[in-house]
């Protein structure tokens, strides 16, 4: 019997402790300039190093159609190696330095491959028949935190998932709203793609709080409206402002709160997303392995393959 998409997801969802737990990747000094790259669910990893590092910029994929964008070393984001993130490697070859970050077993190029994880392989190749990703953009989300030398206690991540305690909310399928505080933003762009991904749904925005009531609030004042805060220790005060804004009859605001700080919080705010996904699943059934549009992306899926 074929299973349905939010048993698909929450499958995922127990595998997920198992498969950071995995995660064995040590801070690496770069030297000079880095450009990082990713697309779909590895643009969210590939984001958090550029956020990360000094001297780090993120760029599209499509930047390197016609040319190299110029920097001293190249990082790339792939989970099965698509054939778009080949237009990057393809130009490895012009950086003093280039690491790819992929759970493809037989990636090679001319540079250097971190394979995440080591083990648990099987559970993130799982992924590939379907649009939306858990696993490899968590993976890899991690590996990215600990390449960059930032805080990646993965014991205490893997206790905040373990413990979580999910909010209830009404109404998933209307129009959604993510809302972060001190730039935070810049890190989770992974909750927002799993939420167009696996809902078939427009792309939520990505609002800092205090932005939220200079054109946002406005814009959606007369409709109805699911507000999530993404939310951090210190940061209550700012989203009961946010509260005490919204219309009760129109907006519901669901506050999803992680104990830990920036940047791992964002990975404790994705599996905390994910359950949301996976109710709006239950209540509103997709089939995640034909999606609309399928077979129809290959003029822009396929370049570089």
């Amino acid at each position: 019997m074929t299973s349905t998409a939010e048993a698909i997801l929450r499958g995922r969802a127990r595998a997920l402790t198992a498969c950071l737990r995995a995660i064995d990747v040590r801070a690496d000094a770069v030297a000079g300039d880095l450009v990082v790259t990713g697309v779909g669910a590895s643009e969210w990893p590939a984001r958090v190093v550029a956020a990360l590092r000094p001297r780090a910029r993120f760029v599209p994929l499509s930047a390197f159609v016609h040319e190299a964008p110029r920097a001293d070393a190249l990082a790339v984001f792939s989970q099965a190696l698509s054939p778009n993130a080949r237009l990057a490697l393809d130009r490895a070859g012009t950086y003093a330095r280039a690491v790819l970050f992929t759970s493809a077993r037989d990636a090679a190029f001319g540079g250097t491959t971190v394979r995440l994880p080591e083990h648990g392989l099987d559970a993130i190749a799982e992924e590939k028949g379907t649009l939306v990703r858990v696993l490899g953009p968590c993976v890899a989300t991690l590996a990215a935190i600990a390449w960059s030398g930032a805080d990646a206690d993965v014991e205490a991540l893997c206790a905040a998932i373990e413990s979580a305690r999910v909010p209830g909310a009404g109404d998933l399928e209307r129009r959604v709203v993510f809302v972060t505080a001190g730039g935070y933003g810049e890190i989770c762009s992974g909750v927002a793609t799993l939420w167009s991904e696996a809902l078939y749904a427009p792309r939520p925005q990505m609002v800092d709080v205090l932005g939220f009531a200079h054109g946002p609030f406005q814009e959606l004042y007369e409709s109805s409206a699911l507000v999530v805060a993404l939310e951090r220790p210190g940061e209550h005060d700012l989203f009961d402002r946010l509260g005490r804004m919204l219309v009760p009859e129109r907006h519901e605001l669901v506050r999803l709160r992680s104990q830990l700080t920036a940047p791992i919080a964002s990975i404790d705010h994705f599996a905390q997303v994910l359950e949301l996904v996976c109710r709006a699943l239950r209540a509103k059934p997709r089939d995640l392995r034909a999606w609309p549009g399928s077979g129809r992306d290959g003029p822009l899926y396929d370049l570089g393959g």
